[in-house]
């Protein structure tokens, strides 16, 4: 049995076939790849603020020398901004789950090293 012939409607329905196709794949992969983000940058943003909290703590308690308290501090603190910025990263990330079709936006600047 001969192929049938090619026609140019027959050629226009097999390309709109594989755009389509290919459109959904760009989507469930951008779905995808921004439900494994929010995953991980939601719990790296917890690990931040957890020892953030925990070096609070301990500078509470008076359990850090007096000589590395201003380090702690300084260092409790970019803890701190961390775990924002990674928050920040994990709305981000489910805002784009929630609509893979949509260009994704740029990352938010993170904090400066140092910056307290």
């Amino acid at each position: 049995m001969p192929l049938p012939r090619m026609t140019t409607r027959r050629w226009m329905i097999v390309v709109a076939a594989i755009a389509l196709s290919m459109g959904f794949a760009r989507v469930a992969l951008t779905w995808y790849s921004a439900q494994e983000g929010a995953s991980y940058h939601a719990s790296t943003a917890d690990r931040m603020r957890t020892v953030g909290l925990y070096m609070r703590r301990q500078l509470a308690r008076g359990e850090i020398p007096e000589a590395e308290r201003a380090e702690v501090e300084g260092a409790a603190a970019q803890h701190m901004e961390w775990a924002e910025y990674y928050s920040t990263l994990a709305k981000r990330d489910r805002d784009v789950a929630s609509r893979p079709w949509l260009p994704v936006p740029p990352d938010p600047p993170a904090p400066i090293e140092g910056s307290r």
